[in-house]
């Protein structure tokens, strides 16, 4: 809207000097051209015409000039305040969105503290509704699926965990988390032995050591695993790999009986 106020300005400008010069035009009639041939007449009153209608065109020129000049300032000075409050809102906007950061870290620190609270003493149900919440406004909150997963673990609910789980290792592969990805692995793992499903739970903690080569933790769930499910060949495998890069482990010698009773019940001995 306050462009096209300019514009009809200019428009009507315009308008009203083509008025004056169309008024002028009877002064020709006025010359004396009787004693001119027809084709000097013709080249008089069209140079004549010219020079009125230029010097017509540069008064207006110059009236517009000194006319919109005012405006003009005054549309870059209002242009300017603009870009300046939108400057100052973008700052303060971004100032309060820090300081919203801030303050939500710190809700979130603290329902988070509630949440292991609440596991210690049992209140499985308040602890869950914690974790949701939490999520229900950061919805990739890592600690919040993490405690999460941790309680669907205490109250067995396996199927819930494994969802849990499952999007946390999403997580941690989109943010090449390495170390956590290997632990989701593992956890995982658990969530399958629980469940009976030993291949799969073999397949996560091969997934998990291919990330962490022969970290105990997880040789010691595999090792666990092979001999439940009676895998004796893989079971001595693991056990002698555990064997060389934990020595100091006190189960080895309860674990080398097992192995040696699932032999015994194949009749190998």
């Amino acid at each position: 809207m306050i462009i096209l106020i300019p514009l009809i300005l200019i428009f009507l400008s315009l308008t009203a000097i083509l008025v004056i010069i169309v008024r002028k035009f009877p002064i020709l009639a006025l010359l004396d051209i009787k004693s001119m041939p027809e084709e000097k007449e013709a080249k008089f009153k069209k140079k004549i015409i010219q020079q009125k209608f230029d010097r017509d065109w540069q008064s207006l020129i110059a009236k517009l000039s000194q006319y919109f000049k005012k405006p003009v300032n005054n549309f870059n000075n209002f242009t300017k305040k603009i870009n300046q409050n939108l400057r100052k809102k973008r700052d303060k906007y971004q100032a309060q969105k820090r300081l919203s950061f801030v303050k939500r870290e710190k809700k979130i620190n603290r329902i988070l503290q509630d949440v292991s609270e609440f596991i210690k003493s049992g209140n499985y149900k308040k602890a869950e509704e914690k974790s949701i919440y939490i999520l229900s406004f950061d919805s990739h909150n890592q600690f919040a699926f993490e405690k999460l997963g941790e309680i669907y673990l205490i109250i067995k609910k396996y199927q819930e965990a494994k969802e849990t789980f499952e999007f946390l290792l999403k997580l941690f592969q989109e943010k090449e988390k390495k170390s956590e990805e290997a632990n989701t692995y593992y956890l995982l793992a658990e969530i399958a032995e629980k469940t009976g499903e030993f291949d799969q739970a073999v397949e996560s903690l091969n997934k998990a050591l291919e990330i962490q080569k022969n970290q105990p933790k997880f040789l010691n769930k595999l090792l666990e695993i092979y001999i439940t499910s009676r895998r004796e060949a893989e079971a001595k495998e693991v056990y002698q790999l555990l064997a060389s890069v934990n020595p100091d482990n006190n189960k080895l010698v309860d674990w080398q009986e097992k192995i040696r009773q699932i032999s015994f019940d194949k009749g190998d001995f």
